[in-house]
């Protein structure tokens, strides 16, 4: 058996190398994702230990934790306790009796204002956190007073560098009231500091300057006190961090008096103080991630896992090809002797081997490709982790290749033990397949396609993605049974139509050929079929999405950013915006609204005295409002589409129809909230308020007519703003800031919508780029199965050129039939891909309210069609190069 092995090895050495590229490329697409999720988890590891990294224990107020306490737990473990200077000089004196504690640090900071590119925008200024090891890029740690450092990401974001000046105002920022109840004295003032080093790496967390405690003091202002950071003698001593949270909370329960309660990853209450270990807060930070974070790595490894799929297509239908141009010389191995067995056991041998070289060589690509993604994403995200091998990449890729591979080559190892010695004298034409009916698969592939499209269907309308995901799972891998029905026939019919068109006899006797080999036909369709469906299922779907969710966003967010009340220099930084589309100023009237509703004034007709008791409508409360009118200007640049209310209605806030009420019902566009009085300075005007429409927050929106009684300004308006879809959140956050407008501002409409575009372009882009190996893999099965049909028309070739036929039309013929499976795959999977983005955006959205648009990309679409076809062309060419090289002469001896 080695010596056949080794003939097998030596003869198809050249055909070998695209089933090996086919199983590289999976495996590296396997080992690339695994490695960047473990670099991933590093990272966020590394991230969610924040400014606590370097500490062992930290001990802040429970405050945060109560929404999650049980009412008992909240009661033994004490009322939160406000974090201030003096708790944390308490907190730092009583550890001084655990013996384990090396030292202790107050995390204190301040905020300030500072000023980039002639924008302001907040900044954090906080101590120098202690037991922490830092990796300086450049510089050094600051040595005092008016030095300070920051991390690459801050240092990127906000365009500085080791050696420059950074202006901070901290004015402004002082409590309300000091400890005696009057107001505070404004401690903060306006400080120049000098960055004296640039950290690698993130603090995950918002902008933010470290420097000592003698330099934190000098930037006056108010200092907020988050937390006390504890540090043990035996630092990263997991079993000590325990052992010392514990009893620092029994202390704190001793002196205070209450009980310790433990919250698991939440850590121990007592006394109204939360006591962490280090290990603690980053698993609690990691479990709120790792749901999404390993969701997403599951979807990644399922394209792998498609990738393989096609991979073992193309393996499949190159053994093939190995096995039919072997055919003479299997056929004299058995005439000198060798047995059916040793010819199985050569060929599973040779699977083997390819699957070893191809799965070693893919695992090493793909870790290289995982570190140079590593190092691309720490170009612009500074902490992220240099990507490793893992054991799991290094152990799954070259089982998962070989397995494949070797289960791949099963049949034709089988055809290949069916090969008679007599077949060594005979020619080397391949009889033509059985074209009887598959009368089972077609029985057994349309039972599974019907309830597989009837879940998904069903599953679409109902929004229920655990029976649509199945049944569209289930209907792919019918219609993936159908192929060798419908697939055949189906190409043979556009062959036909093709040739009356063109009157081309070539195209025709292509027609033919199919029904020759409809089995080939129909496996090299299936791989182009998966990855036409796959890329156009994502396209459409994030199509889909887009414009699903900005329906629905325009339902509750009409306007992406208002703002009451525009001054001169306001006004103008609109409309000098680059991401401003459209704007307009509305004329209005500042009211006030008392929360007097009467449940029974919903209905004017049931109240028409319109009672506005406050007996009658319980608890409320008044309301300062922006009344305004939209005029046609004002409705180009809303999204909403009903924002003209009739006389006598006013449209408000489903969070302010809430407020008036004083109550917790939801309220939903058109829902019917009350009869109110809008007082304004200069007259009154009664309305029945209409809840939803995706009013701004603080506006009513009337007819004219209701407005004129109010006697609006132009000072008193607002002013609404369309953000052009190409906008990013950084953009709308730098526009924003540049207003300085405070709470008179209303963006969450342009955040939402950037935000939600900008998630599903990253996730978009990154799928199309899994998908693209499959694709790849699928151009070689296409080459292959083209290369098998080259070989079994080599005589009907000759003969063809015998007969006058010319090398290119030979060679035009083998691009016609790659043309006509793409085209196939092309028109099913696009079908396909409709249904499923169709079903999948509508099984994820749980309601009814919303709407599903399906939005179609034509030029996506257009480029994924050309780029398929281009692929098959791309594929044709060698045994289209091949196949006019065949003599005539050369063809009819064979």
């Amino acid at each position: 058996m080695t010596d056949i092995l080794k003939s097998f090895l030596r003869t198809g050495a050249g055909r070998l190398v695209a089933a090996g590229i086919a199983i590289l490329v999976s495996v590296a697409f396997i080992a690339t994702v695994l490695s960047l999720s473990d670099a991933f988890n590093r990272t966020m590891r590394t991230t969610a230990q924040g400014s606590y990294a370097g500490s062992d224990v930290i001990i802040s107020s429970s405050e945060s934790m109560m929404s999650e306490s049980s009412g008992d737990d909240a009661a033994d473990s004490g009322e939160p306790v406000e974090f201030d200077a003096k708790v944390a000089k308490k907190l730092a004196t009583d550890a001084q009796q655990i013996p384990q504690i090396s030292q202790t640090q107050a995390d204190r900071s301040i905020a300030a204002l500072t000023k980039m590119d002639g924008v302001e925008q907040y900044i954090t200024a906080a101590t120098t956190p202690i037991g922490r090891h830092y990796e300086f890029v450049s510089g050094k740690a600051p040595q005092g007073p008016g030095q300070v450092m920051l991390y690459q990401d801050t240092a990127k974001s906000l365009g500085l560098s080791q050696g420059q000046q950074v202006n901070l105002d901290t004015t402004g920022f002082a409590s309300e009231t000091d400890d005696s109840g009057k107001t505070a004295k404004d401690t903060g003032k306006k400080s120049t500091v000098t960055v004296t080093g640039i950290l690698r790496g993130s603090d995950g967390g918002d902008p933010t300057v470290y420097t000592d405690d003698a330099g934190l003091d000098a930037l006056g202002g108010d200092s907020y006190y988050e937390s006390l950071r504890i540090v043990l003698k035996t630092p990263g001593d997991t079993t000590a961090q325990s052992q010392v949270a514990h009893d620092f909370a029994d202390l704190l329960a001793k002196q205070r008096g209450g009980k310790v309660v433990d919250k698991d990853l939440e850590g121990l209450q007592a006394a109204g103080f939360t006591v962490q270990t280090n290990e603690q807060v980053v698993d609690q930070y990691l479990k709120t991630l790792s749901g999404g974070t390993n969701i997403l790595t599951s979807i990644v490894l399922a394209f792998g896992a498609v990738a393989l799929f096609v991979a073992a297509l193309v393996i499949a239908n190159t053994f093939q090809v190995l096995v039919a141009s072997r055919t003479r010389t299997l056929a004299l191995l058995r005439a000198i002797g060798a047995t059916r067995g040793q010819i199985r056991a050569a060929t599973l041998a040779e699977a083997f081997v390819l699957g070893l070289v191809g799965s070693v060589l893919g695992v090493l690509l793909g870790w290289g490709l995982a570190v140079g993604f590593s190092y691309l994403a720490r170009s612009w995200m500074g902490g992220f982790e240099i990507a490793t091998l893992p054991v799991s990449a290094a152990i799954a890729g070259p089982v998962l290749g070989v397995v494949v591979t070797v289960l791949a080559c099963l049949t034709p190892a089988r055809k290949a033990t069916k090969v008679t010695p007599i077949q060594a004298l005979a020619p080397v034409d391949i009889p033509a397949p059985n074209a009887g009916f598959p009368w089972i698969r077609a029985i057994l592939g349309g039972i599974v396609s019907l309830v597989g499209l009837v879940a998904t269907v069903f599953g679409g309308i109902a929004h229920q993605i655990l029976l649509a995901l199945p049944g569209a799972i289930v209907l792919f891998c019918g219609i993936l049974l159908l192929t060798r029905v419908i697939v055949p026939p189906f190409v043979r019919v556009l062959g036909h139509l093709f040739s009356a068109i063109t009157r081309s006899p070539a195209i025709g006797l292509v027609a033919r050929n199919i029904k020759m080999a409809p089995r080939r036909t129909a496996s090299t369709t299936t791989a182009l079929l998966i990855g036409v469906t796959l890329v156009s299922t994502m396209m459409i779907g994030a199509q889909t999405m887009k414009t699903t969710s900005q329906a629905a966003l325009a339902e509750s967010n009409a306007v992406d950013m208002s703002i009451a009340q525009p001054s001169e220099h306001e006004q103008s930084v609109i409309q000098g915006s680059d991401i401003v589309s459209a704007h307009a100023h509305l004329d209005g009237a500042k009211v006030t609204v008392p929360g007097t509703a009467d449940p029974t004034a919903a209905d004017a007709d049931e109240n028409p005295a319109g009672d506005d008791s406050a007996e009658s409508a319980g608890q409320s409360k008044d309301l300062a409002l922006t009344a305004l009118a939209p005029d046609s200007q004002a409705l180009k640049a809303a999204r909403g589409k009903d924002l003209t209310p009739q006389a006598g209605t006013v449209y408000i806030n489903d969070d302010q129809a809430r407020e008036l009420k004083s109550d917790s019902d939801s309220y939903t566009t058109g829902d019917p909230v009350g009869t109110f009085t809008f007082k304004g300075e200069r007259g009154t005007v009664k309305l029945k308020a209409v809840a939803g429409h995706g009013i701004p927050r603080a506006e009513a929106v009337m007819d004219t007519s209701d407005l004129s009684q109010l006697q609006p300004t132009a000072a008193e308006g607002a002013m609404w703003t369309e953000i052009s879809d190409q906008a990013t959140s950084s953009d709308v956050q730098k526009l924003t800031s540049a207003l300085n407008a405070d709470d008179r501002v209303d963006q969450e409409g342009a955040i939402m919508r950037v935000t939600m575009s900008s998630i599903i372009n990253v996730v978009l882009a990154i799928v199309l780029v899994l998908l693209a190996a499959s694709l790849v893999v699928a151009v070689v099965g296409v080459a292959n199965t083209l290369s098998l049909s080259v070989m079994e028309r080599r005589r009907e070739t000759a003969l063809l050129r015998a007969m006058g036929m010319t090398r290119s039309q030979v060679s035009w013929m083998v691009a016609v039939e790659a043309l006509l499976m793409a085209l196939v795959a092309i028109i099913l999977g696009l079908v396909l891909g409709l249904l499923f983005s169709w079903a999948g955006i509508s099984s994820l959205i749980q309601t009814n309210r919303i709407a599903i648009t399906v939005g179609i990309p034509w030029g996506q679409i257009g480029a994924v069609i050309v780029a398929a076809i281009l692929a098959s062309l791309l594929a044709s060419l060698i045994p289209a190069r091949a196949v006019s090289r065949t003599k005539p002469a050369e063809g009819l001896s064979a």
